[in-house]
C-alpha cells in the first residue's frame, strides 16, 4: 500500500497480497498496476478497483467508477453493443453482462440484445429486447 512500511495483514481494496517466489519478500501490490518486476509475475489490470490473485494471475473483480467489468476481466468505458448491456451497481462496480446470460438478467440463446424503457408502476426500469423477439423480465 503506498506509504506504508510496516506489515499489514489487509492490503485494502484496489491492493493484492503478492508473495515472491522465495517468499522472502511480501507485498501488497496494485489492481491496476504494472507491477513489473514482480516474481512471480502479476500485472494488474489497468482501471481496476479491486482484485483477486492466485500466485498466477490477477483477477478484476471490480471497476473504477465509470468502467465495466467485462467477461474477460479487463475494465471498459463501455460495453460491446447489441451483444452485451450495462448492469449497474453501484456496491459491486458496474458490468457489462451478455445478451445470453439469463443468471444476471440476459436471455437464454440470446445473440443479439438491445435494452428498452419500461415503465410500471411509474417507475422506470429496462427491459432485455432479444433480437429473437424475446423480452426479458424487468432489468434494474
Amino acid at each position: 500500500v503506498s506509504g506504508v512500511t510496516t506489515c499489514v495483514t489487509d492490503c485494502g481494496e484496489g491492493y493484492f497480497k503478492h508473495t515472491a517466489t522465495d517468499s522472502s519478500l511480501k507485498t501488497c501490490q496494485s489492481c491496476s498496476g504494472e507491477n513489473a518486476g514482480l516474481t512471480p509475475a502479476a500485472a494488474g489490470v489497468a482501471g481496476c478497483a479491486a482484485c483477486t490473485y492466485d500466485s498466477a494471475k490477477v483477477t478484476c473483480t471490480k471497476c473504477e467508477t465509470g468502467k465495466y467489468l467485462k467477461s474477460d476481466g479487463t475494465c471498459a468505458d463501455s460495453c460491446t453493443a447489441n451483444t452485451e448491456f450495462v448492469k449497474n451497481d453501484p456496491t459491486n462496480g458496474n458490468k457489462c453482462v451478455s445478451c445470453s446470460d439469463n443468471n444476471n438478467g440476459g436471455i437464454a440463446d440470446c445473440a443479439e440484445c438491445s435494452l428498452l424503457p419500461y415503465k410500471w408502476n411509474l417507475n422506470y426500469s429496462h427491459r432485455l429486447l432479444c433480437a429473437a423477439d424475446r423480452v426479458s423480465p424487468t432489468i434494474e
